[in-house]
């Protein structure tokens, strides 16, 4: 039997964490390549160097390239996710106690649209945003990751409370509002160049987020209506 924690050897709890660091090196590296080249222009040898890394350690974290890929959707949608957590966790407990009524779900609403407006102008988020951008045009099985991961639970969280707010709406409009609210925010951060030399901004920092917040507040309250 091989001693795998002798005197000269470094202790498996410290390979596994220089392992975690070389994956998430490779996931982050991975994340900026992808966004700027495309999967199929990606090369494996641009992220390894990229990540100053072995190229093989690639294969044996992540299999291939598309695992890779793969595993690069997966971080975009914990962190995504993670994001309006605490408050679909909070929606959840409300549905469950029977006290969600029409003035929480206007809280939560406004709530869930403001934390989308903050996630999607976070700074260094333009090779996410890229990458997720693309999926919606061109999906892939990465894109399941995506839908699944938040996409789907914060839609049916929005269908749910504008149901609260407007009973009276079929089911088809509540889910045309619900992808409204989530169409304009995808909408603003995809055409953040021309929204900022329309506006005359340099960037999108707090004082702008905030005018975006009003905006989509305003729009929100004429589709949901009294």
């Amino acid at each position: 039997m091989i001693n795998l924690v002798s005197k000269n050897a470094e202790p498996l709890q410290g390979i596994a964490a220089r392992g975690e660091v070389t994956r998430d090196l490779l996931v982050k590296s991975a994340t900026f390549i992808f966004a700027r080249d495309g999967f199929h222009a990606a090369s494996t040898r641009a992220i390894a160097d990229n990540a100053g890394v072995n190229q093989a350690l690639i294969k044996y974290h992540f299999g291939s390239k598309h695992g890779l890929y793969i595993a690069v959707f997966e971080n975009i949608a914990a962190f995504v996710r993670s994001r309006p957590g605490d408050r679909i966790k909070y929606l959840e407990a409300l549905k469950a106690s029977g006290e969600f009524n029409k003035a929480t779900a206007r809280i939560a609403i406004m709530a869930i649209a403001e934390q989308a407006i903050e996630t999607m102008f976070l700074e260094n988020m333009d090779n996410v945003a890229n990458l997720v951008l693309r999926e919606q045009q061109k999906p892939t099985d990465a894109f399941d990751i995506l839908y699944e991961g938040f996409m789907r639970p914060v839609l049916e969280a929005l269908s749910f409370i504008i149901a609260q707010i407007r009973p009276d709406l079929a089911k088809e409009r509540l889910r045309a509002f619900s992808m409204s609210m989530f169409g304009q925010v995808i909408a603003l951060r995809a055409a953040r160049a021309t929204l900022c030399r329309f506006m005359g901004w340099d960037e999108v920092g707090d004082t702008q987020k905030q005018i975006l917040k009003n905006q989509l507040r305003e729009n929100l309250e004429k589709l949901i209506g009294e």
